[in-house]
Protein backbone atom coordinates (compact mmCIF):
# COMPACT_ATOMS: atom_id res chain seq x y z
CA UNK A 1 0.00 0.00 0.00
CA UNK A 2 1.36 3.46 -0.88
CA UNK A 3 1.95 6.24 1.65
CA UNK A 4 -0.75 8.32 0.01
CA UNK A 5 -3.27 5.49 0.38
CA UNK A 6 -2.40 5.17 4.08
CA UNK A 7 -2.83 8.90 4.65
CA UNK A 8 -6.20 8.77 2.89
CA UNK A 9 -7.28 5.76 4.96
CA UNK A 10 -6.17 7.53 8.15
CA UNK A 11 -8.11 10.68 7.25
CA UNK A 12 -11.26 8.68 6.46
CA UNK A 13 -10.91 6.69 9.70
CA UNK A 14 -10.29 9.76 11.89
CA UNK A 15 -13.11 11.69 10.19
CA UNK A 16 -15.58 8.89 10.83
CA UNK A 17 -14.46 8.56 14.44
CA UNK A 18 -14.84 12.30 15.01
CA UNK A 19 -18.26 12.41 13.36
CA UNK A 20 -19.43 9.50 15.52
CA UNK A 21 -17.57 10.81 18.62
CA UNK A 22 -16.23 7.29 19.12
CA UNK A 23 -13.14 6.57 21.18
CA UNK A 24 -10.56 4.25 19.62
CA UNK A 25 -7.15 2.74 20.29
CA UNK A 26 -3.95 3.16 18.33
CA UNK A 27 -4.14 -0.55 17.54
CA UNK A 28 -7.37 0.12 15.63
CA UNK A 29 -5.56 2.88 13.71
CA UNK A 30 -2.87 0.30 12.89
CA UNK A 31 -5.43 -2.17 11.58
CA UNK A 32 -7.21 0.46 9.46
CA UNK A 33 -4.08 2.03 7.96
CA UNK A 34 -1.41 -0.68 7.87
CA UNK A 35 1.15 1.49 9.72
CA UNK A 36 3.33 0.06 12.46
CA UNK A 37 2.53 1.10 16.03
CA UNK A 38 5.89 2.92 16.21
CA UNK A 39 4.91 5.05 13.19
CA UNK A 40 1.51 5.78 14.70
CA UNK A 41 3.08 6.77 18.03
CA UNK A 42 5.45 9.11 16.24
CA UNK A 43 2.64 10.71 14.22
CA UNK A 44 0.50 10.96 17.37
CA UNK A 45 3.07 13.11 19.14
CA UNK A 46 4.50 15.04 16.18
CA UNK A 47 1.66 15.51 13.71
CA UNK A 48 -1.67 14.54 15.24
CA UNK A 49 -1.47 16.05 18.73
CA UNK A 50 -3.67 18.98 17.65
CA UNK A 51 -6.69 16.76 16.99
CA UNK A 52 -6.13 13.55 19.01
CA UNK A 53 -7.38 13.86 22.57
CA UNK A 54 -6.79 11.31 25.32
CA UNK A 55 -9.89 10.17 27.16
CA UNK A 56 -10.38 8.75 30.65
CA UNK A 57 -9.86 5.19 29.46
CA UNK A 58 -6.10 4.54 29.18
CA UNK A 59 -5.00 4.00 25.58
CA UNK A 60 -8.17 5.46 24.04
CA UNK A 61 -8.44 8.65 22.00
CA UNK A 62 -11.05 10.93 20.44
CA UNK A 63 -10.68 13.16 17.41
CA UNK A 64 -11.56 16.83 17.82
CA UNK A 65 -11.05 19.44 15.12
CA UNK A 66 -10.05 17.31 12.15
CA UNK A 67 -13.38 17.67 10.35
CA UNK A 68 -12.71 21.35 9.78
CA UNK A 69 -9.72 20.38 7.62
CA UNK A 70 -9.73 18.76 4.19
CA UNK A 71 -8.15 15.46 3.29
CA UNK A 72 -5.58 17.39 1.24
CA UNK A 73 -4.60 19.49 4.27
CA UNK A 74 -4.24 16.32 6.36
CA UNK A 75 -2.03 14.72 3.71
CA UNK A 76 0.07 17.89 3.37
CA UNK A 77 0.70 17.78 7.11
CA UNK A 78 2.72 14.60 6.52
CA UNK A 79 4.85 15.92 3.66
CA UNK A 80 8.44 16.88 4.37
CA UNK A 81 8.46 19.37 1.51
CA UNK A 82 5.65 21.82 1.94
CA UNK A 83 4.66 24.85 -0.06
CA UNK A 84 7.12 27.59 0.93
CA UNK A 85 5.81 30.53 2.91
CA UNK A 86 7.07 33.95 1.87
CA UNK A 87 9.32 35.81 4.32
CA UNK A 88 6.84 38.69 4.54
CA UNK A 89 4.15 36.32 5.81
CA UNK A 90 6.54 34.91 8.40
CA UNK A 91 7.48 38.41 9.59
CA UNK A 92 3.81 39.47 9.78
CA UNK A 93 2.98 36.43 11.88
CA UNK A 94 5.92 37.13 14.20
CA UNK A 95 4.88 40.77 14.61
CA UNK A 96 1.29 39.81 15.38
CA UNK A 97 2.05 36.83 17.60
CA UNK A 98 4.66 38.26 19.96
CA UNK A 99 2.43 40.97 21.53
CA UNK A 100 -0.47 38.54 21.89
CA UNK A 101 1.73 35.96 23.58
CA UNK A 102 3.33 38.49 25.91
CA UNK A 103 0.00 40.03 26.90
CA UNK A 104 -1.97 36.78 27.20
CA UNK A 105 0.15 33.79 28.32
CA UNK A 106 -2.80 31.96 29.96
CA UNK A 107 -4.56 31.52 26.59
CA UNK A 108 -4.48 28.14 24.92
CA UNK A 109 -2.45 27.82 21.71
CA UNK A 110 -5.54 27.68 19.47
CA UNK A 111 -6.96 30.82 21.12
CA UNK A 112 -3.72 32.71 20.51
CA UNK A 113 -3.73 31.52 16.90
CA UNK A 114 -7.20 32.97 16.35
CA UNK A 115 -6.12 36.25 17.87
CA UNK A 116 -3.09 36.31 15.56
CA UNK A 117 -5.35 35.76 12.55
CA UNK A 118 -7.65 38.58 13.61
CA UNK A 119 -4.72 40.94 14.24
CA UNK A 120 -3.23 40.11 10.85
CA UNK A 121 -6.56 40.70 9.12
CA UNK A 122 -7.02 44.04 10.88
CA UNK A 123 -3.50 45.15 9.93
CA UNK A 124 -4.15 44.23 6.33
CA UNK A 125 -7.47 46.07 6.27
CA UNK A 126 -5.94 49.16 7.85
CA UNK A 127 -2.91 49.13 5.56
CA UNK A 128 -5.18 49.00 2.48
CA UNK A 129 -7.30 51.98 3.57
CA UNK A 130 -6.95 55.14 1.54
CA UNK A 131 -6.17 58.31 3.45
CA UNK A 132 -9.20 60.53 3.93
Amino acid sequence: MTKLARYERAYIFFSRMEAAQRAFTLDLVRRKTGWKISTIESYRTKKWSWFLVSVDRPGYFLCRGLLSHSKEQFIDLHRQKRVPVSQSVVETVKEAFVPVYVLSPPLKIDQRAWIVIVVMMMRRILSNRKPE
